[in-house]
Order: C-alpha cells, then structure tokens, then sequence
C-alpha cells in the first residue's frame, strides 16, 4: 500500500504494532522489528539525505525479497514482511559453498526481470534512465570519478582518465535487469529451507547483470575462499561470467571505484584496495592495447 503520511499516522489506521525494537540500522536508516495483532513485520526509515523510492521499487520487482507491505515515498520509511532466518559475513570462509549456490540461482531470478531502459538513482531522488550501458557509464565516469583530486587519490600506476573513456565506447549493448547493486551475504537472508531473500539493494536499478557479479568480487576480496564462492555463486547462476573481458573488467572498475569515492568522500586517507584497482586497470590496458 502506498502511504503519503508517517508510519505512525497509518499505525494508528491500519496495522495497530503492539511491540517493537531495533534490530539493525546505521548513519542513514534506523531498521525496527515490528509486532502486530496480523503479523511481524521489518519498519526501515532512512533519513532525507538518502531516498527510499529506489528501495521500494526494487522490493516491488523482486521475486525473492520480503514482501512490501506499505510504503511512503514522501515520509522515506517502508514495512515489509519479517523473514525468520540470518545474513553472514561476506569475510566468513566457512560458509558452506551450497549456500553461495543458492545465493547464485536468487540472484539469477532477480536478473530475469527485465527494463526498457538502464536506471540509477545515483544523481536523482526520482531516478536517472539511459538509453544505453555507454551512455549510463559514462555519465558515472564524468560526473564522479574524473576529477583531479580523486584521480590523486588513487594514486594508480595508469592514470583512470587515460583508459576508461577509450574502454566505454568498447562496451557491447546488453540487457537492463534488475540489480541489486551491493550484493553480498549481509545483504541477503538466508533461511533454513534454502530460501534466500535479497533485501537493502543500492541506487543501481537497472544495469548489466555484470555489475552485481562485480560487486559481489569486491565484497569476497578479503575472504579466502574466494575462488570457491564464486565459482558456486556461478554453478547457482548458471553462468560463467568472463573475469577477463573488456566488458567484465570494466564493469569490475566502475564498480570498485563507486565504493571508493565513498571512501574518498569519507576523508579516507588512501584507497581501500589499491593493489585490485591497479590489476584491473592494468587488464584494461592490456584489452584495449
């Protein structure tokens, strides 16, 4: 149900919660475990700097997140289901590799939902569309991470500005799918009937499928099990993504260096992973050459 008041006006209204408590949240969300008289439900609020409307749309495209149940653009808050299971820590290697398996097939089911056109709600509350992957890169590229003092920041060996421009004219046309957009295990829960739900996705809408396989390498980074959960996550997928190629590679870069512009905006002292970046911007080099 969409909603244009506060959560507490359509409480009174209409689910009349008889509990509640904190179970998670952070600078810009505040996450409550809601008890009602019909159900439990998950209450996420996020603050005004941090638009819920890309959340919502994604929960109501995918096929394996909790259910919405009501939402309010205009107050930034909304109620979905509660799912009675656990998330795990992308750096835990004794996770059992089926559970990357499963994690792969929901994955693969939120990418078979299919989009006219590329989506980001990175610049825009109401959300950014783009006729083509080239022309949503970029605008990421020239809008965000082309400016002197972050270039400096990275301190790569190749400068990003000598390649990526040269790359995205590379890139072939795919398929906008529904992506999550900062997909990891915490990210992700994890029932004991194998059922796995996707909740918090990111600003990304609709991208390549590349970019979530993407961001799922960095999130493994530190994880020694690496090899072994992606390979799963694949089996799961039923598709080997092509590590080596311009398109995956590129998609690895935009990828790592969205995250570490957040760093960088944080007052970070040096990139996070600078030794990944230099490998995948010396891989591009060595593509495009």
């Amino acid at each position: 149900m969409a909603w244009t008041g506060s959560f507490k006006e359509y409480n009174e209204r209409y689910l009349h919660a008889v509990d509640s408590y904190d179970i998670s949240g952070g600078k810009y969300s505040t996450v409550k475990k809601v008890i009602a008289e019909d159900g439990i439900f998950v209450l996420k609020s996020n603050d005004r700097s941090f638009p819920i409307r890309g959340e919502i749309e994604f929960l109501l495209q995918s096929p394996v997140s909790p259910k919405l149940t009501a939402y309010s653009i205009e107050c930034n808050w909304l109620l979905m289901e509660y799912i009675d299971g656990q998330t795990y820590d992308r750096n835990d290697s004794k996770v059992d590799p089926q559970l990357y398996k499963d994690f792969g097939d929901a994955t693969k089911r939120v990418h078979q939902v299919h989009g006219d056109d590329y989506k980001s709600y990175l610049k825009s509350a109401e959300g950014q569309t783009y006729r083509s992957y080239r022309q949503l890169f970029a605008d990421i590229y020239e809008n965000h991470y082309s400016s002197d003092a972050f270039v400096e920041f990275l301190s790569l060996d190749i400068d990003i500005r000598e390649v990526i421009p040269g790359m995205i004219t590379k890139i072939k046309p795919g398929q906008p799918v529904l992506t999550h957009g900062d997909l990891h295990t915490q990210n992700a829960i994890f029932t004991k009937n194998g059922s796995v739900y996707l909740i918090d996705p990111a600003p990304e809408r609709f991208m390549d499928r590349r970019w979530d396989y993407s961001m799922l390498k960095w999130q493994l980074l530190n994880n020694k099990n690496i090899d072994r959960y992606l390979e799963a996550f694949q089996d799961g997928y039923g598709m080997k993504f092509e590590d080596s190629s311009i398109d995956q590679s590129l998609s690895d870069l935009m990828v790592a260096l969205s995250l570490e512009k957040g760093n960088f905006e944080r007052g970070g002292e040096e990139p996070w992973k600078r030794g990944y970046l230099n490998d995948v911007v010396n891989n591009l080099r060595d593509l495009y050459i």
